[in-house]
């Protein structure tokens, strides 16, 4: 019984000196500016809300695929389907949404269903698609890729 307990006490231990050093590490925390983004593969846009990082390849003329990544993976949680999608002939965007990877924290911690509209929009114009867009959601992606289709269909 007192092992048992010995090991439920190093696993405490060690799961809240992980969280400590994921709370004060999280990259996502920092704030961005150029020097962290030197070297960093995409492109970024200065939008209405803060910088976002993107990536846009394919053909220029082909039907366009919007791809929106999840809550704890940024962009590249797509590699492989970009470039599948690419080569089949279709025209890739994808990007890290507002406090997320490479994209910039904001001037806000309410990243809403608004905010994250609003980007996806702004950087629409930005790259002149105003095609109708094909836009795929992955875990947290999938409502704001549905809030977006609702709002812009």
């Amino acid at each position: 019984m007192r092992r048992l307990r010995i090991v439920a006490y190093v696993i405490v231990a060690l799961a809240l000196t992980l969280g400590a050093v994921y709370v004060v590490r999280n990259p996502e925390r920092e704030t961005l500016d150029a020097m962290p983004r030197l070297g960093v593969g995409g492109s970024f846009v200065h939008l209405a809300h803060g910088t976002t990082h993107y990536e846009l390849t394919g053909p220029a003329t082909a039907p366009t695929v919007v791809l929106v990544h999840g809550f704890s993976v940024p962009y590249y949680i797509w590699d492989s389907t970009t470039t599948a999608l690419a080569d089949a002939g279709f025209r890739v965007l994808r990007y890290d949404l507002m406090g997320r990877g490479w994209s910039g924290r904001g001037n806000t911690r309410e990243f809403t269903a608004d905010l994250f509209d609003a980007q996806l929009t702004d950087l629409l114009d930005s790259l002149r698609i105003t095609d109708p867009v094909h836009i795929v959601g992955l875990s947290m992606g999938g409502p704001v890729t549905a809030y977006f289709t609702d709002r812009h269909a």
